[in-house]
């Protein structure tokens, strides 16, 4: 559930995400956006599914209500025009209140008690969550997978209801700028990284809850180096570089570099994370021969746990580039570029899944 609170006062944008936290109230993961201007609101209306909208009318300089207008004259939001809206205000009367009363969730005029808001929120729930159906989330687990694994399916989906609990995980994820419609790259990749993942982990015998759960986290954080950049996470390795680096900015091609060190650097203190999952992410570029990078290590300092999602990952990015995409194709495309006794294994189990 995606709650939307648009207000120029920073203290409301912050009570709101504070009296949002009821996910096992409705059992259910919940994210609030926090916009200041409409700018940056109609940004996350036309990106995000937003579920229901906290709406000052009186934001400093403009008219909130052009959201109301947006909301039913815009065209390919990923909002429903009818997403429930909840109107606060220091400047409400009683005649607003009597002619809108019917069009709005609710209306309330400010100041009001931190209660009074989150019970009108929680009385919209209820309808939004008979609506919203689980597989619109933000979490890609039932999207692009080639290998259905029923038995691993629904601990995969635990452990991403378990990771947006934790508020500083769920804080990079938001800050993560990218655009969350299921079609596009980010979720098609996370999706098909953590079904490659799980399944390759399956026919290699190491698909214990913790393992699954190392690579889940992975999936989803590895590219947290890049939240301001999303789109560099379409470059695929060292090669595909190079072709482009001539239309990337100096800071992005260090961004780019460097984004599986800052990636671990931002998680590597974070409680909940568990072990292991900041090594792969720091080495999920990395490859065999010492070619890979940030650091340019060899296969015998690249751990069994990295190698494998090193593979997964370079197996989605051959996925999304050929929509005809072969496995038993793949893995003679790459038995000379992941030599070594564990990425040998790790082709070996493909092989028994083409």
């Amino acid at each position: 559930m995606n709650i939307l609170a648009i207000d120029d006062e920073e203290d409301i944008l912050n009570l709101v995400e504070e009296i949002c936290d009821f996910e096992d109230e409705i059992k259910r993961p919940v994210m609030v956006y926090k916009s200041s201007t409409l700018e940056e609101a109609k940004e996350c209306l036309s990106s995000q599914e937003i579920n229901c909208i906290v709406l000052d009318i009186n934001l400093k300089g403009s008219n909130g209500g052009e959201i109301v207008s947006f909301l039913k004259t815009a065209e390919n939001l990923k909002t429903s025009k009818s997403c429930p809206i909840i109107i606060t205000s220091g400047f409400i009367n009683e005649d607003f209140s009597e002619k809108y009363h019917d069009v709005f969730k609710g209306i309330l005029s400010k100041p009001f008690q931190s209660t009074e808001l989150k019970e009108l929120i929680l009385k919209t729930v209820p309808k939004i969550c008979e609506t919203v159906n689980e597989s619109q989330d933000d979490m890609p687990i039932s999207l692009s997978i080639p290998f259905p694994i029923e038995e691993l399916e629904p601990k995969a989906k635990a452990i991403l209801v378990k990771i947006k609990k934790n508020n500083k995980i769920k804080g990079l994820l938001k800050s993560f700028k990218v655009n969350r419609d299921p079609n596009n790259f980010f979720n098609s990749h996370t999706g098909l990284l953590i079904n490659l993942c799980l399944a390759i982990s399956k026919k290699m015998q190491w698909s214990t809850d913790k393992t699954l759960e190392k690579f889940v986290y992975a999936a989803y954080l590895h590219d947290i180096g890049l939240k301001e950049y999303p789109e560099l996470s379409k470059i695929k390795n060292l090669i595909d570089f190079e072709g482009k680096k001539d239309r990337l900015t100096d800071k992005e091609k260090d961004i780019f570099y460097n984004h599986p060190i800052d990636a671990y650097n931002a998680i590597i203190n974070i409680p909940g994370i568990p072990q292991d999952v900041d090594i792969i992410i720091s080495q999920h570029h990395e490859l065999p021969n010492g070619n890979g990078f940030p650091k340019g290590i060899k296969g015998s300092r690249i751990t069994p746990l990295s190698s494998l999602f090193i593979v997964a990952h370079d197996l989605v990015h051959y996925m999304i580039d050929n929509p005809k995409w072969n496995i038993k194709t793949y893995i003679k495309k790459r038995q000379s570029y992941f030599k070594g006794n564990q990425f040998s294994k790790i082709l070996d189990a493909l092989h028994e899944l083409a």
